[in-house]
């Protein structure tokens, strides 16, 4: 009886964005994906930038640098401007550039067809209570998410699936982003915020925190979990908010931690104030 003919592995492609400050995160990354990422597999990396890099295992795609939160906001406009260098993979996986693999990571993260999506439950609200979960409520916003709707919180710095289910959702994202914007409006979380809106329609396959797992834990006991992928802890003033004072920084810290109490509590407009500045500033691990 002749042998059963061997099946070929699929082919997968990471996609890293750095742009300015961030390119300082690609060299490690791309070495622990190598590493650690499919291995065995053929895997295709590209990274979006607008900075030149110098090494030659990487396939390079120019995107131009925009300020913060713009830069978040405009992820996957990034990766739909590109969607024809991504023709013949099987697999896309978008990670953020400042994280950094630890462990194996392969197979088991492919997912099922349909709805051919994974996401990862974020590490920060793995085990709390739904309404401290920060999805955007907002209900002007295409990103908004009702009372009633999602049963998890998925963090946005490692995402992926089919080619094909991966970019529908990536069209989706930028389509929903830029109608926001059209009506002066900014998802809670940017990139994130549209993400968890569109896993409520397309529930994904759950990925643990231990793909997205905090490098440095600053509240309490850290998540009981393996890590396999890191997201680094960063000097957030040096790389994302160039300009931003620490004073503000602290502050929208300090909005997030009282958000849930804010949300019942405040007169709408110190809420819509406090929103404001939220969205400009980011989290620990976003």
């Amino acid at each position: 009886m002749p042998p059963a003919p061997e099946i070929p592995l699929p082919k997968i492609g990471a996609l890293v964005i750095a742009t300015r400050r961030y390119l300082q995160f690609v060299d490690p990354l791309v070495d622990s994906l190598r590493r650690y990422f499919f291995t065995g597999h053929s895997l295709t990396v590209f990274v979006l930038t607008n900075r030149r890099v110098t090494r030659d295992d990487v396939v390079v795609l120019p995107v131009e640098h925009k300020p913060w939160p713009s830069v978040a906001s405009h992820k996957y406009h990034f990766v739909t401007a590109h969607r024809e260098a991504f023709k013949g993979l099987d697999y896309l996986f978008l990670i953020d550039a400042d994280s950094r693999l630890v462990a194996s990571v392969g197979a088991e993260i492919l997912p099922e067809e349909p709805p051919g999506l994974v996401g990862v439950v974020h590490y920060g609200y793995y085990d709390k209570d739904r309404s401290r979960w920060t999805y955007e409520t907002d209900p002007r916003s295409t990103a908004c998410i009702r009372a009633d709707e999602g049963q998890h919180y998925f963090a946005g710095a490692f995402v992926g699936g089919s080619t094909k289910a991966f970019l529908a959702m990536s069209r989706r994202i930028m389509d929903d982003t830029d109608a926001d914007a059209r009506s002066g409006l900014v998802a809670v979380w940017h990139d994130e915020s549209h993400l968890n809106r569109y896993f409520v329609e397309h529930p994904p396959k759950l990925l643990s925190p231990s793909y997205c797992y905090p490098e440095l834990w600053l509240d309490g006991r850290p998540p009981p979990f393996e890590p396999r992928i890191l997201g680094l802890h960063k000097d957030f003033d040096g790389i994302r908010l160039e300009g931003v004072s620490r004073v503000a920084l602290q502050a929208g810290r300090l909005v997030e931690r009282v958000r849930p109490w804010f949300r019942r509590w405040l007169p709408q407009p110190l809420k819509r104030f406090l929103k404001r500045l939220l969205r400009a500033l980011p989290r620990q691990g976003a």
